[in-house]
């Protein structure tokens, strides 16, 4: 029964089992029929996949981009789970790019790397995004894109060309910190990588950006080679050759060019080099350099790139006017190509073919010229005012005239209308005899600029117009005119000569018209004399006049005085010299007929005061006539002729006449004040005494005498002599400024540039009148003056060929006015503007304000190229001299011991005064102790103490012989040399340094007592400041190392009261900052630093300062301030400070409160900055899991602890601290909630 009971138990569990059976096994074939099933769909689905994949390459290769990056992107979306799908991305993406659809191409690189982050391809995926931004001009994103490639793929080998193309991108957005970062990256992690020339080229590149040019220049010399071979290398020796102009060092960047021409490596970077160089040759006028450089580098050059050399080859054959081998180079550039300037090109090709007497061809070229609006409206006058005298020149007046007015149409400007004007009436006067025409031009000229440059002149041509049409009493009312419009202008002299000329016309005409009753017309004689008479007055036709004068002397029959026919027949030839003196015609002839009527004057009235007058009027016009370096002979000649006593007017015209020609140098200077002298103790007359005034007041100024000038110049000025007044006041001017009397001097400038426009000296006294308000602190009013007078300037490329100085005067009171009120940056961008535009006048003053904004903005090697520069091609010799002294002195404040050394031994050589050379030797025996040189600096100072009695060099000698021993650790002939110095030298302030030597030879010694006892003493018993604060700052480093912080503060404090700036008052403040920060006084220490900043902008840990200020508000607790302050300095500091700051921002919103806000901002050390060798990354992981603890999640915080210990150890000082929170953490966990 219990069998049977097992059985019927069994048997349905045995059923139970069996259907359990059965159904596993239908489990099973099911599954097995699925895989079946799904292995036949998947090799279905392969192989579909890769006939599409193959269908997408043929594409590809046959170039047909856009198809295959549209199957290429429809199969990754196919098969997403597909092991090939990020290949098929990426070569989507490629394609795209290939058919410049870049949009798609960015969308599918970004698919890629947020689908498939793991992807081998992620780095090549980033580097093309990157790439795509990078032409799209988003040169930041594209930046970061590629600074990312690094932290997506960390050992991937496109990461140094990926940081390359960041500095490169971040260099293009000024980012110039963060391109050098990028840069150093390579070098730093790649020490054999073939992309590491490049890093410190692009290194190179960011540091001349932010003005580090020592480094600059470093860089480029690690990579620089003899041989260049590539573009690479070219560009290296570009870069340097810029960099070195940048300082000023503009010998060295030609050195550096002219290798890279006369090298084998040819291209695009080579001709611009090349281009760069002969452009400065030529403005420098160095033909014969600038036609080598050339000729070397034309072979090397393509066809494309030959043309702008080419052209530089024609400039210089035209400044050598050789035409025809101009026109040959010009008409083998193509006038289309883009880098030719098409206007400027046509004027070139204008001007030569004008030279070679082509005016057809020079016609057209200036014609299209003139109708190309587009073109400079300087460029299309100039065109304009050639083509007209190519026109005259051709006989074609009227149509030169014709075009003249057709340019007035072209609205010129006011200048230039007033030059159109001119221009045509002188074509009027001189060529088509157009008088009333060329009157009307004068005219308009003075109507459009009445007190003009040119409106004295013409009204001065309208008088030769009138005389020329002989309507002489309308010309010399005219010149009368001019005399009371326009008192000393340019004209002024030649208007009193012919005005003194008529008036002894009209004297003897007026004697002669009562007697003309008398003359009956009986005789041929006075038949003459009566027409000539009549010409005379009615006419003035002179030429007449003197034929009828001769006919009646020819045929006399005593009825007329043969006296008066001599007078009136010598002022006739007179009359006719002026005028052909005027058309700048030779009146030779004239007077030797002259010479014939004074010798037979002479022999038959020899007393005759009408003989006089010929004389003086003869002697005028003839020494006018005469060349000028036979003038003075002819003057000393006729003085010694003539004797004492002669007429008044006939020596003094001779005595005003020499002393016009003679100079400092001149041996006849003597005889000729002399002259002069008399003719002032004589006074005959107002216009005499005037003239001998100024003359004499000249000569006196040659003579250095300028008190006896200036004296005479006044009594000048007080009698206003119209003649002279201008001349007289100028010079006046000049003196009184060379006298440090600057408001009167200012005061007579501005006189002549007001009231005498017109004047030819009006520029130079406006030019001096700003300069004066300059010197003088009148800012604003110099910046007004200046705004009313700008003028345009003359295109730069036109310079060459019209070497005017149309606003270079102006540019450079502008520059000296940045100097004034500017920046120093500013200043070096306004002195860098008037060297530019190829003005020379200042080049030495330029370069020299350069070099003196540089050294003010700490920018040590600029101001050394730029002073430099100046002691090697300076004109002016005290300005050189300055620009040594100071090089010398910047190389011995930086420890350049020998290149300071070798810098006063120029000075030693050169003409500099007693004093420089004295200091100068001086300097050259410490520099020698410096550098070790012991036996010679004994040597050199044994000569000194020869030459010279001075105890403070003395002095100085035996200290730098102390620390001579001190630094070959001879303690005892070390103290014995401080020691004498202190005592000896007690009494001058060199013998301080004794003191201060000992202090720091006890120091080493450790005798601390003796040295704070030997820095007091020079604090109480000397008075320099220089030598007092630096035994204060020694004390007050001192007291700070011995923590004695109120003597240090004590001492740092003194200091600031005895420099007002400096490196002593930097190092001083350094101290207090440190102190104060110490005793918690923080808001001195940010005035502090605050102050530091203000006065020393330009000092390279400025950064780090504004960083510290930061830290200094967290430590006040003002964390608002402190998080706003450090936040503002996020985008300019570099990687290593970037985590820092972050940090300080993490942990003011810590301690404020805000700790969610905190843990963000710790994480963003960790994973936004860039690793740093200071541990601010994984102690910012300590503060957030802090963070997280506070808030309560454990976990969290646990995991950050974790990964502090992971990556320091759990030996480490905060990876001890981190272990420990771990298990306090785990404990806290395992409690039961």
């Amino acid at each position: 029964m219990e069998a049977q009971n097992d059985w019927y138990c069994l048997m349905p569990n045995w059923r139970f089992y069996n259907m359990k059976r059965w159904k596993s096994l239908e489990r099973q074939c099911l599954f097995i029929l699925f895989l079946l099933t799904g292995c036949l769909f998947a090799q279905q689905t392969t192989v579909e996949e890769e006939e599409e994949y193959r269908f997408a390459i043929e594409l590809e290769n046959k170039a047909l981009f856009d198809l295959a990056a549209l199957q290429l992107h429809r199969l990754a979306e196919k098969y997403p789970q597909s092991i090939r799908t990020p290949e098929v991305l990426f070569r989507a993406g490629q394609n795209y790019e290939r058919c410049d659809s870049l949009y798609k191409a960015s969308q599918v690189f970004l698919s890629l790397l947020l689908k498939y982050p793991e992807s081998a391809l992620v780095d090549a995926a980033q580097f093309s995004r990157a790439k795509l931004l990078g032409k799209n001009k988003q040169h930041l994103d594209a930046a970061y894109a590629f600074d990312r490639v690094k932290i997506l793929s960390p050992k991937s080998t496109m990461i140094p060309e990926a940081q390359i193309q960041a500095a490169q991108h971040y260099f293009l957005v000024n980012e110039f910190q963060k391109s050098l970062d990028a840069a150093y990256y390579v070098l730093e992690n790649y020490k054999t990588h073939p992309l590491r020339l490049q890093a410190y080229f692009q290194m190179s590149q960011a540091q001349e950006a932010l003005q580090d040019f020592a480094a600059a220049l470093e860089s480029l010399d690690r990579i620089i080679g003899e041989k260049i071979e590539d573009e690479f290398a070219a560009s290296v020796y570009v870069g340097k050759a810029r960099l070195l102009r940048r300082i000023g060092r503009f010998s060295q960047a030609d050195s550096v060019l002219q290798i890279l021409v006369k090298g084998n490596f040819a291209g695009a970077i080579v001709a611009a080099a090349a281009e760069q160089l002969a452009g400065d040759m030529l403005a420098r006028k160095q033909y014969d350099a600038c036609s080598q450089l050339l000729t070397t580098i034309t072979p090397k050059i393509d066809e494309k790139g030959k043309a702008v050399i080419l052209l530089l080859q024609a400039d210089l054959l035209i400044q050598r006017q050789q035409w025809a081998e101009a026109l040959s180079l010009l008409r083998q550039i193509d006038p289309d190509h883009p880098r030719i300037d098409k206007t400027s090109f046509s004027f070139r090709q204008a001007m030569v073919k004008k030279q070679l007497n082509d005016f057809s061809g020079a016609a057209e070229l200036y014609k299209s010229i003139m109708a190309d609006s587009t073109a400079d409206q300087t460029v299309r006058h100039y065109a304009l005012l050639d083509q007209v005298d190519m026109l005259v020149a051709q006989g074609r007046a009227g149509d030169g005239l014709r075009l003249l007015q057709d340019g007035l149409r072209l609205d010129p400007t006011s200048r230039q209308r007033i030059e159109i004007l001119f221009k045509a009436a002188g074509i009027q006067e001189t060529v088509l005899n157009d008088f009333y025409g060329a009157r009307m031009n004068y005219s308009a000229v003075m109507a459009e600029a009445p007190f003009g440059k040119m409106a004295d002149d013409a009204q001065f041509r309208i008088g030769v117009c009138y005389e020329k049409a002989e309507q002489m009493d309308d010309a010399l009312a005219v010149y009368e005119r001019y005399l009371h419009y326009y008192p000393g202008g340019d004209d002024d002299l030649m208007c009193r000569q012919k005005l003194s000329l008529y008036r002894l016309f009209s004297a003897a005409l007026d004697s002669q018209s009562s007697e003309s009753d008398e003359f009956a017309a009986a005789t041929e004689a006075s038949l003459a004399y009566r027409m000539a008479l009549l010409d005379l007055s009615a006419w003035k036709h002179f030429r007449r006049a003197y034929a009828f004068l001769q006919k009646a002397l020819q045929q006399d029959d005593g009825s007329i005085d043969r006296e008066t026919l001599y007078y009136l027949s010598a002022l006739c030839l007179l009359a006719q010299a002026q005028q052909q003196l005027s058309s700048q015609l030779d009146p030779s002839q004239l007077f030797q007929e002259l010479i014939q009527i004074e010798e037979q004057m002479k022999s038959e009235f020899p007393e005759s005061r009408k003989l006089q007058q010929v004389l003086v009027q003869h002697l005028d016009a003839q020494i006018n006539a005469l060349p000028t370096v036979e003038q003075k002979q002819f003057i000393l000649t006729e003085l010694n002729n003539i004797g004492t006593q002669t007429d008044i007017e006939r020596r003094s015209t001779l005595a005003f006449h020499l002393a016009e020609l003679v100079n400092e140098a001149d041996s006849t200077m003597i005889a000729a004040s002399q002259q002069v002298e008399e003719l002032i103790r004589l006074k005959p007359n107002e216009d005499i005494y005037s003239r001998a005034l100024f003359l004499q007041a000249k000569m006196l100024r040659h003579q250095a005498k300028a008190d006896s000038a200036v004296k005479l110049l006044y009594e000048l000025h007080s009698r206003r002599s119209p003649a002279w007044q201008i001349e007289g006041t100028l010079m006046l001017a000049e003196l009184l400024e060379e006298k440090g009397e600057l408001i009167d001097a200012q005061r007579f400038y501005a006189e002549i540039a007001d009231q005498f426009t017109y004047s030819r000296f009006a520029d130079q006294a406006r030019y001096h009148v700003v300069l004066l308000m300059l010197k003088q602190g009148q800012y604003r009013e110099a910046e007004i003056r200046l705004k009313s007078e700008e003028k345009a300037p003359v295109p730069p490329e036109f310079k060459r060929f019209y070497p005017l100085s149309q606003g270079s005067e102006s540019l450079w009171l502008w520059a000296e006015l940045a100097r004034k009120t500017r920046s120093p940056q500013e200043v070096i961008t306004a002195m860098l503007d008037y060297l530019s535009g190829g003005q020379v006048e200042h080049r030495d003053e330029a370069l020299f304000a350069i070099a003196e904004a540089a050294e003010q903005l700490n920018q040590q090697e600029m101001a050394l190229g730029y002073y430099e520069e100046v002691t090697s091609s300076a004109v002016i010799d005290t300005l050189s001299q300055r620009a040594l002294l100071r090089t010398a002195e910047i190389y011995f404040n930086r420890g350049m011991y020998e290149q300071a050394r070798d810098r006063y031994g120029e000075i030693i050589n050169r003409l500099f005064s007693a004093d420089h050379k004295k200091e100068a030797k001086k300097y050259q025996i410490v520099c020698e102790y410096r550098l070790g040189n012991t036996g010679r600096a004994a040597a050199l100072e044994k000569e000194f103490n020869k030459e010279f009695n001075d105890r403070n060099a003395e002095a100085r000698f035996l200290y730098e012989a102390g620390l001579a021993f001190m630094s070959d650790k001879n303690f005892e002939s070390a103290e014995k040399a401080f020691k004498t110095t202190s005592s000896k030298y007690d009494d001058v302030p060199e013998g301080a340094r004794g003191n201060l030597g000992l202090a720091q030879l006890y120091v080493i010694q450790n005798k601390t007592e003796d040295a704070l006892d030997r820095l007091i003493q020079i604090t109480e018993k000397y008075t320099d400041a220089e030598m007092v604060s630096t035994a204060l700052l020694n004390l007050a480093n001192f007291y700070y190392q011995n923590r004695q912080i109120e003597n240090a503060i004590a001492s740092a404090s003194k200091i600031l009261n005895l420099q007002e700036k400096g490196p002593l008052r930097a190092q001083a403040m350094d101290i207090l900052i440190n102190a104060y920060d110490d005793i918690n006084l923080r808001d001195k220490a940010i005035a502090l630093e605050r102050e530091y900043i203000q006065l020393y902008p330009n000092e390279k840990d400025l950064l780090n300062r504004r960083i510290r200020i930061g830290i200094f508000l967290y430590g006040l607790k003002e964390y608002d301030r402190a998080i706003s302050h450090l936040k503002s300095l996020k985008s300019l500091v570099s990687a290593e400070n970037e985590a820092e700051v972050q940090y300080w921002i993490a942990r003011s919103y810590a301690d404020a409160g805000l700790t969610e806000q905190a843990v963000i901002e710790f994480l963003k050390v960790r994973y936004q900055c860039k690793p740093t060798k200071l541990p601010w990354g994984v102690t910012a992981l300590y503060e957030a899991g802090q963070g997280y603890r506070k808030l309560g999640n454990l976990k969290k915080a646990r995991e950050m602890f974790q990964d502090v210990v992971r990556e320091r150890g759990a030996t480490d000082n905060i990876g001890r601290a981190a272990n420990s929170k771990i298990q306090e953490i785990d404990a806290e966990l395992k409690q039961p909630s």
